[in-house]
């Protein structure tokens, strides 16, 4: 009987025996603030530099997609965060959202881990930098701009947070000139005839990572123009993808952490060209539209990146634009999809003449596409 109850091993291995320890897996956590994230489309331009204010805020506990992941002591913090700002008219016209102005604004914004929806400046235990603001002139030649912070890292100390309850990552915006006087104001967003802005061109992104023994994935990397030049017409915008990654068999519950690089030129031109940078997930590696399978897979917005830009200025040697942003994977794909990053330019000045193109430049672009499995999420 002993020899039998040994053999079996039930007893003895389970009594006589210490138990491994399980080896935790990682876990990866996306959201993005979605659409309209901007809380306003105009800001006060004041005559010194003031206070800031809150202009998109990502918080804890609301739809999953759009919900700031909980953090534990160790866990790692990339943010990501895109907000395009424009001048007011110089002089008044039909599209002045406010009264026009000559100068050109200084706009400084920041990114801020706090313990509210409100908190727009550092305090001790209630308000945590992160990274440098950044700080530009906006002129009005160049007319829009678009600030972008990518990666800014946070690490949650082994004491955890410095306050109890939820967390927020929040945006802010400052904007002063010293002739500034009232209702004089820094669009957020772009303007439009009648002279009502309109937003829906920023947001926060944010992809926590919770250590395991297992190590996370590296990007798959594209660098090869699918266009080199896009066409430049007066009056009809023309739009292209530029880079292209394919990604099969999706799956539900599936994380993609999505970077771009763009640059372009209108040197050979003299003239601006209206330069807006999108990314999203679609049917076709050139398809500018996502499709019905991308928007089923993906029902929260198969945009990953909020269209936004600026104009190519001819001085530009070139001009950089940055993308980045996250997505979730919801259903299980059918097919094939792509992330595309699409450019979309313009004649904001009337300039273009037959044949007339954007350059768009091999050096310095690409696109990033990080694939979370399913087993990561959480």
């Amino acid at each position: 009987m002993r020899f039998q109850g040994w053999l079996g091993g039930k007893m003895g291995l389970s009594s006589g025996m210490p138990t491994a320890p399980t080896k935790p897996k990682p876990k990866v956590a996306v959201a993005s603030t979605g659409k309209n994230a901007e809380r306003f489309l105009k800001l006060d331009i004041e005559a010194s530099k003031p206070k800031p204010r809150v202009v998109m805020s990502l918080r804890q506990g609301g739809a999953a997609h759009a919900s700031l992941p909980d953090l534990r002591p160790g866990d790692r913090l990339l943010v990501s965060a895109e907000l395009e700002v424009t001048t007011d008219c110089p002089r008044q016209q039909s599209d002045c959202a406010k009264k026009p102005y000559g100068f050109d604004p200084e706009v400084e914004v920041a990114l801020l881990l706090t313990n509210g929806a409100g908190e727009a400046v550092p305090a001790a235990g209630s308000a945590i930098s992160l990274g440098q603001p950044v700080r530009r002139t906006v002129t009005h030649h160049r007319h829009h701009d678009v600030f972008v912070f990518d990666n800014a890292e946070f690490v949650v100390p082994g004491s955890g947070l410095p306050w109890n309850g939820p967390s927020f990552i929040n945006a802010t915006i400052a904007s002063w000139h010293p002739q500034a006087k009232q209702d004089q104001v820094l669009i957020i967003g772009q303007n439009n005839p009648g002279g009502r802005p309109s937003g829906d061109m920023g947001g926060i992104s944010v992809a926590r990572f919770r250590p395991g023994t297992e190590t996370f994935p590296n990007p798959l990397r594209v660098q090869k123009r699918q266009i080199t030049t896009l066409r430049v017409i007066t009056g009809q915008p023309q739009k292209g993808i530029v880079y292209s990654q394919r990604l099969p068999n999706l799956k539900a519950r599936e994380q993609l952490r999505v970077r771009a690089g763009l640059k372009t030129s209108s040197a050979h031109l003299g003239y601006p060209v209206r330069t807006t940078v999108e990314v999203l997930l679609s049917t076709d590696p050139a398809g500018t539209d996502p499709g019905g399978e991308a928007k089923r897979v993906c029902p929260e917005s198969p945009q990953i990146s909020r269209g936004n830009g600026k104009n190519t200025l001819p001085g530009d040697n070139p001009m950089s634009s940055l993308k980045t942003g996250v997505m979730r994977i919801v259903k299980d794909a059918r097919d094939p999809l792509y992330v595309n990053v699409m450019l979309t330019d313009g004649d904001p000045e009337h300039k273009a003449g037959p044949g007339d193109a954007l350059s768009i430049l091999p050096a310095g672009g690409f696109l990033a596409v990080t694939r979370y499995s399913a087993a990561m999420a959480g």
